[in-house]
Order: C-alpha cells, then structure tokens, then sequence
C-alpha cells in the first residue's frame, strides 16, 4: 500500500543470488555448575534459494528465558492477518507468580525447556509456505512474604501472609501461513494458528497463621483462522478483503482445603469448574484511494458475530450464563494535504444486537467521530494530533451475574447487564529528528476519558473480599512521557534520558459506602550513558527512578535502580563483563531493605569463531531476598520475595 494508505512502515527483502548455495549453520552452548545447575541450548539455521530455516531448542534449571512469550510473538508478528484485538476467553482465575522489577532468572529457576522452528518455503513462482512451531514447558516455584495494611473510613486490618507457589506448564503454539500472488498486483494469504496450554498451579498459604494449600489446572484450546485478499486495482487504488474465525476454550479447575467465606464457613473444602467458551467471525472489506491532489479517502464496511458461554460448578450450584453480540459497522476517513499540513476527518457508525440468558435482544447504533493532524514542520521536525470517540462493550466477567471464585479468599460477580460505555480520548506526538540522526527527541501526550464503566463494589471484611461489578462515571487517565537521546561526539558516549508522568482516577465502594476516588500518580525518570571507545574498556551507566503517590493516606514510595554494565577486551581472545545493579527504597516504608547485585561473565576464545569457552557469576553479592512495595484503593502492601543464591557456571560453546 506504498504511497496510498499514510503509514511509515517499511518492507526488506533479502534474495540470494541464483547460484548462491548456503551450508546449515548455528551454535551449540553448554554450561554447569555445582548443585547440578545447567543449562543447554543450541541453534541451527538454513538458507537456500528457495528455503529458509531456524531451528533452537534448550533446557536449563538456572532461570534462564527460554523463549515462553514466543506463542504470542509469532501470533502477533505484525502482519496484517494476525487475530482481532480483544477476542480472547476471559481467564477468570489465576495462581500467579509475583512480577518483580527483576529479571526471571533472579527468582525462578527449577526446569525450562523449549523448542522453536520456523521455516519458509518458495514452493513455486506464486506461492511461499511458513510454518512457526513453538514448545514450552516449565516448572517454576517462589516464596514470598507480604504484609498488606487495609484501610478504609469503616475499618482498618492487617494481613499477613506468606506464599509458597509452585507452577507447571506445558504449552505449543503452531501457526501455517500461505501467500499466493494471484498476479503482480494481487495476493492471497491464509494463516492458521492453533495454540494448546496445559498448566497445574499449588499455592501453599500461611494467612494470618492459618494454613490454606490451593491448586488450580487450567487447560486452554485456542485456534485462529483468517483470509486476507489484498489487489491493487490501479497505482491508486487498494482494495482488501478480511476474514476471521475464533474458538476459544478455557476449562478450569479450582481446589481450596479451607474456606474463609463467612456466609458458607461451615464448609471444610471449597471446589470450582469454570468452563468458559468463545466463538468469534468477522468479514471485513476496506478500500483506500489517493485522490488527485493528495487527497485520500479510506473506507471500511463489515460485520462480526462474538457469542460467550460462561459455567460455574461451585459447590452443588451449577449456573450457566452466555451473551450473543453481532455488529455491523461502517468507517470513513477522509485525508487532506496542503503543503506540509495533513488533516483528517473521520466517522464510524456502529450498529450492535446484544442478548444474554437474563435479557432479550437489545438493538443500539451508535456513531463514533474522530480527526487527525500532521504536521511536517520540516525534515526533521514532526508534530501529530488526534482525537477519537468511542464506545466499548462490558467484558464477559463483568456482565455474567454468577458468583466466580478469583483466589483463596476473594469472589467476584458480574451486573448481568451489556452495556456501551463511551469514552473519548487525544494524542500529541512531537518529533525532532529521526532514529539516525545525531539526537532524537520524541514526546508523547495521552488523554482517555470514560464517561460511564464497571468499576467495584467491595464487601470487604479481613478474611474475605467479594466485589459486585457496579456502574460508575469519569474515570480517566493522563500520560506525557520523553526520550531523548544524543551521541555526544567528544566523549564517543550515546546519552538516553527519559521521563514520563502519568495520573489515573477512578471510583470504587466499599461496604455500601458512597462512592470514593482514588487518585494514583506516578513519576519515571530514567539516565544511562553508552560508550563507543575503541580499545580495552567500554561501559553503560545510569539509572532508573519511580515515585508514586496516592490520595490513599497519602501514601507515597520511592524505588531507585543504579546500574552499571563494564565491558573488556583484553585482546582478540579473551573478554570480560561485569553487570551491577542496585536497588534502594525510601526507608519509611516497612523498614524495606536495599538490594545489591553483581554478575560477571569472562569468555576465553580457543579456536577464533568456533570454541568459546566462559566462566559465569550470577549474584556474585548472593543477596537472597528482595523487598517491593504497591499501593491501590483499597491496601498498601510490603512483599520480600526469596531469590536465587550465588551461583557459578562454567560453560562452552561450539559455533559451526
């Protein structure tokens, strides 16, 4: 769609020459430690003329990544045929592990394995085949500590708890992909992608003394079929035909050995199954044409059918809830150039049939306005704007009026009611140079509205928490962030600042209470500084800050990270880096702890880009606990989280 639809995105093709032939090449690595610590992982890639491949594969039980996020990555790669936003089956319960500002391999080791291919094949002149295939399973288990403080104008507790959680997930992701060129200026693409995870999650619970052991099995079938028919009728002139299909299936099984619920205290054991189903279609035409005059006119035309099926087993009550939703929809944008100056208006119009067990058919049309600006003040200065209004529909877990366990002891329900929530919301972009210029400012304005939402109604007690979704009004966010980066040439350094402040506002109740704000605001400030000496010693320094604060008691907290990557180059065979960090926090909150930590890696080279033998510190400071802080409208809560010892790996690697 080159020089029609207003986009800066670019396309690289690489070709080897006819008679270029390429010979398999990749690398094997290897490394252990004491306490039977190892890790594997090797690499193989292929390129022909007509084929290309990449094959990996690892296993490891020190915390290193091995690619579990890769079934989202090659979902989402982009491409205009990947699934449609927010069409997933809720996940209605989880037994996570805890998000540390720290990487994985801090705090979670026990076992990963993991296998990727991807791989494309030139069948002929007009068709090419790609097949993505990813394995993951995992083992991983944490110990943590929090104490949460709760307060409120009715009542105030404490809550201590200590966590022992265990996770074992298994899961594949395969995604099929055929592009046909049906003439130069016509092509067809057909993606397939099916996904299956399999995961079974223990959480031993030591809740203000009282013992609690919970588990959870999750199994999750999700596959994805689209169609996309793209011709480029004239140099002009784009015309694209879409299709979707989506099913999704969640079953989940919860187990509790101890229930806190006053209302069914007399209970000794508490079990849940979920089963949650999606089904998803949608056809979708869009035409583009550029107008004499650097006019363009951009028009979409479809329809889409979404249907959820929700069932509870708790205890002996079994309830079911489904809800339909077809929508058929129109959007029209319309782009004007005048010199260096865009402007764009536009208008969607959207028509949806909502039902669900508890109501009939409810018909609305709504329209949904929006306009755009772009200014290129010269070439190296860039200044956007635009301005949407929308409207959102309510999430199954907020409508279905059936009482869902969430953990241990909290339950959540639903309104029973779809609704159409509209919001609005602006963007400012300014740019001032570009990627490979000397410096490169970029800053970021975002404001969202919405005027009416789901929000929580609390029954809060200390041991338990039920919340009922209620209806609120005005909640809103505001986002500025900066970077900036600038190669300063005396000092061979790369600088990087960045900076943002966010606000976000909502509404909550607690109790029956009336309603009460709670108000969130949140400060980044972040400096590194990258050298590029030629010779012995290069380094990046910086660090990273964040300060929050809260109307909630005006609670405020403060987390400051320093770092420090030192690099070596003794000589062509051997090379050193060293990697500190260190963490501090302001000490009025829980007496929280500073963490240090060093890391250290050297690599001898035996044979030049073939064998490369390393000896590895990970914690070399074997700092084992680390202390972090969150606030939300209803608790502050202090977590230490145990972490991995000191370890030492010798390892090798083999590159052919």
């Amino acid at each position: 769609m080159k020089e029609v639809e207003n986009s800066n995105k670019v396309a690289l093709n690489l070709k080897l020459s006819d008679g270029e032939k390429s010979k398999p090449f990749g690398s094997l690595n290897l490394e252990g430690g004491i306490k039977n610590k190892y890790s594997a992982q090797g690499s193989v890639i292929s390129i022909s003329k007509n084929f290309k491949g990449y094959l990996s594969g690892g296993s490891n039980n020190v915390g290193y990544s091995t690619l579990s996020d890769a079934s989202s990555r090659i979902i989402h790669d982009g491409d205009k045929t990947q699934q449609p936003v927010d069409v997933k089956g809720d996940k209605l319960i989880d037994i996570d592990m805890p998000t540390l500002s720290l990487s994985d391999n801090r705090y979670s080791s026990d076992r990963n394995d993991f296998a990727l291919l991807s791989a494309m094949w030139k069948l002929n002149h007009k068709l090419k085949m790609h097949l993505w295939a990813h394995y993951n399973r995992s083992i991983r288990s944490i110990e943590e500590i929090q104490t949460s403080v709760y307060t409120s104008d009715e009542l105030s507790f404490i809550n201590k708890q200590t966590n022992a959680v265990g996770a074992k997930d298994n899961g594949s992701a395969y995604k099929l992909k055929f592009t046909y060129d049906i003439s130069a200026h016509t092509m067809l693409e057909s993606t397939s992608h099916l996904s299956l995870d399999n995961s079974y999650s223990t959480k031993h619970i030591l809740f203000n003394e009282s013992p609690v052991h919970a588990n959870l099995k999750t199994k999750n079938h999700f596959y994805h079929q689209s169609i996309v028919l793209t011709s480029r009728t004239t140099p002009n002139n784009v015309w694209q035909i879409r299709f979707n299909y989506v099913n999704d299936r969640l079953p989940q099984h919860y187990y509790v050995d101890s229930v806190l619920f006053k209302n069914i205290a007399s209970i000794d054991q508490l079990q849940q199954d979920i089963q949650t189903k999606l089904e998803y279609a949608d056809a979708d035409i869009q035409y583009i044409r550029k107008l004499q005059d650097d006019h363009t006119l951009k028009l979409n035309l479809g329809t889409s059918y979404r249907r959820e099926l929700l069932g509870v087993a708790l205890l002996d009550d079994k309830e079911k809830f489904n809800q339909t939703m077809i929508k058929s929809y129109f959007d029209v944008v319309y782009r004007k150039k005048i010199d260096h100056i865009s402007i764009g208006v536009g208008v969607a119009g959207n028509q949806y049939w909502n039902s669900n067990s508890h109501h009939s058919t409810k018909s609305q049309f709504v329209i949904e306005p929006k306009a755009l600006f772009d200014w290129h003040i010269n070439s190296k200065n860039l200044l956007r704007a635009s301005y949407f209004y929308t409207y959102k529909p309510a999430m199954l877990r907020d409508v279905a009026p059936l009482y869902v366990l969430t953990d241990f002891n909290s339950m959540m329900k639903g309104s029973g009611d779809m609704k159409l929530f509209a919001n609005q919301g602006a963007m400012l972009n300014y740019q001032l140079g570009s990627w490979g210029s000397s410096s490169f400012l970029n800053v970021n304005v975002l404001y969202f509205n919405s005027f009416r939402y789901y929000g929580s109604n609390l029954r809060l007690t200390q041991n338990y928490t039920v919340s009922e979704v209620a209806e609120f009004k005005n909640k809103y966010l505001f986002d500025v962030s900066l970077s900036y980066d600038q190669f300063i040439s005396t000092l061979s350094s790369n600088l990087k600042l960045k900076g943002g402040y966010s606000r976000v506002s909502h509404s909550y109740r607690i109790n029956s209470s009336t309603n009460q704000h709670f108000i969130s605001s949140n400060y980044t400030y972040d400096m590194s500084l990258r050298t590029m000496f030629t010779g012995l010693f290069n380094c990046n320094i910086g660090f990273k800050g964040t300060y929050v604060y809260t109307n909630k008691d005006q609670s405020n907290y403060q987390n400051y990270n320093l770092f420090s990557d030192i690099y070596f180059i003794f000589n062509p065979h051997v090379n050193m880096e060293i990697n500190t960090e260190y963490y501090f926090q302001n000490k009025q909150v829980n007496n929280t702890r500073n963490s240090l930590f060093i890391d250290a890696k050297i690599n001898f080279s035996a044979i030049s880009n073939k064998l490369l033998f390393s000896l590895t510190g990970r914690n070399l400071s074997n700092t084992t606990k680390f202390d972090t802080y969150s606030i939300t409208e209803t608790y502050r809560t202090f977590y230490t989280a145990k972490l991995l010892p000191r370890m030492i790996l010798l390892g090798i690697e083999y590159r052919f």
